[in-house]
């Protein structure tokens, strides 16, 4: 069975980033409950992304699946996985440090797979390699702080797409305001619903 290339990227980049979370993290009973939720997450997401990829290619998929599951394309159903995913996060409840890990997982998930994609696919994704670089080691150098990591690299991602090549996601094309919306909804989660005293 023939599998994708950029969906090996994706995996091999969500393994790695998964295998130094683990090993960096000393408190196991926390890493566990953290990988668990991380999954469930990622699960849904995936689930849900793959189920309105079909939906919205039917028929097409049925005569050239590899082509259309390969193919980097699928903005509509990326919106969609988010949403699906963002409800589930709502309803397990996360809380700071959960939210912390599964920024970590993802951000250093999403930091491998430009590296890799660079290196064997020959790719050049400069902007989006140094905005998930500088993601992810400051949100795992200086814990406290990650939310302004992170809304600081939506932020500029925002920026940089609405005066140039928009930024993808994993190789999934997404529109500037994406990026925007996702700034204002961590800022209104750091300091509206939680209100996380920095300590």
């Amino acid at each position: 069975m023939f599998i994708p290339p950029y969906i090996m990227v994706r995996v091999v980049a969500i393994i790695i980033s998964i295998a130094l979370f683990a090993a960096m993290h000393t408190d196991r009973k926390e890493m566990k409950y953290i990988l668990s939720k991380g999954t469930s997450l990622l699960t849904t997401f995936f689930v849900v992304f793959m189920g309105a990829k079909l939906l919205t290619t039917f028929p097409m998929i049925l005569e050239y699946p590899v082509a259309v599951l390969s193919y980097p394309s699928g903005t509509l159903e990326f919106y969609i996985g988010v949403g699906a995913m963002l409800i589930h996060a709502y309803r397990l409840s996360a809380g700071k440090d959960e939210l912390y890990g599964m920024v970590v997982l993802l951000s250093g998930a999403f930091f491998f797979y430009y590296i890799i994609s660079t290196v064997v696919m020959n790719d050049r994704p400069l902007e989006e390699l140094v905005l998930w670089f500088i993601i992810y080691i400051g949100s795992f150098l200086w814990k406290r702080y990650w939310p302004i990591f992170l809304e600081a690299g939506m932020l500029v991602a925002g920026l940089l797409s609405l005066n140039g090549p928009v930024l993808d996601v994993m190789g999934i094309p997404v529109d500037a305001g994406f990026y925007i919306v996702a700034a204002a909804g961590i800022f209104i989660i750091d300091r509206r619903v939680y209100k996380w005293k920095r300590t």
